[in-house]
């Protein structure tokens, strides 16, 4: 995408993210006769903490024992959320530029940022628990993109470091599912380097050449740039059943499969199997909320195996509860030590829990006599 040559550079320091116009092909179905024409309309996305493409690739790294992922700094923390990858680092104030909007960020003291569009007013943000409220921001004369600011900090000698996302999603129904888009490059322009998400809406992939629907598999068309509109062609190969379920007593899991060329959704407890082209299927990540839907935990593929699906035939993935914990300890005098860097959580497909908060800390039984508690996150 060019920048647009008729605005002037952006100040040092800026970050500009230009707004396109027209229509961004995306595979060779376009808006063919045969291809299905699906109508979005923009909503909030369903949480703060969605996984999007974006933060497994920027923000997730592994760890010394290459076992894990952990973020660049730490596990993630459950109160920062997981769509954080974009930061602003900054002394006193800095811009970006959305579209048609060009945005002031000035930190205003102690927790305190103002936020001033197109040279408008500087208006003072809320301050949450952690971060600052979404405000709306027209990025064109008919569009508005949701911006979050979910984390920040600030200091009088390093300055602020601030997050910022789009908190809004595109969302429409092809043919029973439903169709989520996300402008994951927040730019206010929907395209090739987006996300989707089927029946899901807390786990995003990459753009797919295919995505797997409870009736068919289908083929990504052309996706208009506002987010209005996309095309999806149904595959005409043959198909399998592929069930994903989690099992807990409570709470839900989210994740997202990948096998070959087509991308797998699976929300909630799994009742019913989506049809996918034959191949492996291997779990990439996922999230686990309570029963509030707030993210308990993330889940990487850990020890899990990919799962084989034939044509015509039926595969299943069981994840989630029996949940297994594995640790280092030792005993010092009359004590259990267990070494916080040892704990890992593994589930019923050896899926891996990262990040994962306990409330309470969960009691620790060695020869079913307790030995005291733990807790992380």
């Amino acid at each position: 995408m060019a920048m647009d040559s008729d605005r002037s550079a952006p100040p040092p320091g800026a970050v500009r993210l230009p707004l396109c116009a027209g229509l961004l092909a995306l595979a060779v179905a376009g808006w063919a006769e045969d291809a299905k024409s699906v109508t979005l309309k923009p909503q909030e996305l369903p949480g703060r903490d969605v996984l999007t493409p974006i933060a497994v690739r920027e923000g997730w790294v592994p760890s010394d024992d290459g076992k894990t992922m952990v973020r660049a700094a730490q596990v993630p923390a459950v109160s920062r959320g997981l769509v954080w990858a974009r930061e602003l680092n900054f002394k006193g104030s800095t811009s970006l530029t959305i579209g048609e909007a060009d945005i002031a960020l000035t930190a205003a003291g102690p927790g305190s940022l103002s936020m001033a569009v197109g040279g408008g007013k500087p208006v003072l943000l809320k301050a949450l628990l952690d971060g600052w409220q979404t405000v709306p921001v027209p990025i064109s004369k008919k569009a508005k993109l949701m911006l979050a600011l979910p984390h920040g900090t600030m200091s009088s000698r390093s300055g602020a470091t601030i997050s910022y996302h789009n908190a809004g999603v595109a969302v429409g129904k092809l043919d029973g599912d439903t169709v989520l888009l996300y402008d994951d490059t927040c730019d206010g322009v929907y395209g090739a380097g987006d996300a989707i998400s089927i029946n899901s809406g807390f786990v995003y992939a990459a753009m797919p050449e295919m995505v797997a629907g409870r009736k068919g598999v289908w083929q990504v068309g052309e996706i208009a740039e506002d987010g209005g509109k996309a095309a999806f062609t149904q595959v005409g190969d043959p198909a399998g059943k592929l069930l994903v379920k989690y099992a807990a007593p409570a709470g839900e899991g989210h994740v997202h499969l990948r096998g070959g060329k087509v991308a797998v959704f699976a929300a909630g407890p799994g009742k019913d199997p989506v049809m996918a082209l034959p191949g492996d299927y291997a779990l990439q990540y996922g999230v686990l909320l309570n029963q509030k839907r707030e993210l308990i935990s993330a889940i990487i593929p850990g020890r899990s195996k990919p799962v084989t699906l034939a044509a015509d035939g039926n595969a299943t993935v069981a994840y989630g509860a029996p949940f297994r914990f594995e640790f280092t300890a030792q005993k010092v005098k009359e004590k259990f030590v267990i070494s916080p860097g040892s704990i890992r959580i593994y589930g019923a497909a050896d899926e891996q829990y990262i990040g994962f908060l306990f409330k309470p800390a969960p009691t620790v039984l060695v020869n079913g006599k307790k030995v005291g508690s733990f807790g992380f996150g």
